[in-house]
C-alpha cells in the first residue's frame, strides 16, 4: 500500500478544485476540512467528496463562487441561501456574520440552507473556539437520516 503525504494530497486537492473553478482561497479551506475528516478517521466526510463536488460544478448543480445571500430576521437571527456553493465555505461567510453580531449582542444564530454539503460540524466549531467564541452546530439533515435508520422514532416523526 502506498502512503502519501498530507501535503501531497493536499496539494492535488486544492488542485483539482481549481482546476474545477474554485478559487484557490476557498479550495484551500475546503480540502482543510475534508483533510480533518480524514485525520480524524471519519473517510464519509473526506476525500471521497472531492470527485463528486467536481463532478457537480461541471454540471452546474454546485457553484464554486457562491458565498451565500445572508438576510437577518432579526438582531440575531440570520438565514442563508447558500446558493449551491461550497458547504465550507457558504458556512465560514455565515460563521463571519453572526460572530460580529454575537460580539455585541452576546448571542447570535444562523440557519444555513441550500449549500453543498457542509462537513464536519466540529470542524466549523473548532474554527469558531479558535477565535474565542462558543459554537453550537446542529444539521436537520442529520437528524432526519437518524430518525430513518430508527423504525420507531421513524413512525412517530412520519405521525407527527
Amino acid at each position: 500500500m502506498r502512503v502519501l503525504a498530507a501535503a501531497q494530497i493536499r496539494q492535488t486537492a486544492e488542485r483539482a478544485l481549481v482546476r474545477a473553478g474554485v478559487p484557490a482561497p476557498s479550495a484551500a479551506v475546503q480540502v482543510d476540512l475534508w483533510l480533518d475528516a480524514e485525520l480524524r478517521g471519519v473517510p464519509s466526510h473526506g476525500l471521497l467528496r472531492l470527485e463528486r463536488i467536481v463532478q457537480r460544478i461541471e454540471a452546474g448543480l454546485a457553484d464554486p463562487h457562491a458565498t451565500g445571500v445572508h438576510t437577518w430576521q432579526g438582531s440575531t437571527y440570520l438565514t442563508v441561501d447558500g446558493q449551491q456553493g461550497l458547504g465550507p465555505i457558504v458556512a465560514n461567510a455565515a460563521l463571519a456574520q453572526i460572530q460580529e453580531r454575537a460580539r455585541h449582542s452576546g448571542i447570535a444564530v444562523a440557519a444555513v440552507g441550500n449549500a453543498q454539503h457542509i462537513g464536519m460540524l466540529a470542524w466549523a466549531n473548532r474554527a469558531v473556539r479558535l477565535r474565542d467564541g462558543v459554537s453550537i452546530a446542529d444539521s436537520v439533515w442529520a437528524r432526519l437520516q437518524h430518525l430513518a435508520d430508527d423504525p420507531i422514532q421513524q413512525q412517530q416523526y412520519v405521525r407527527s
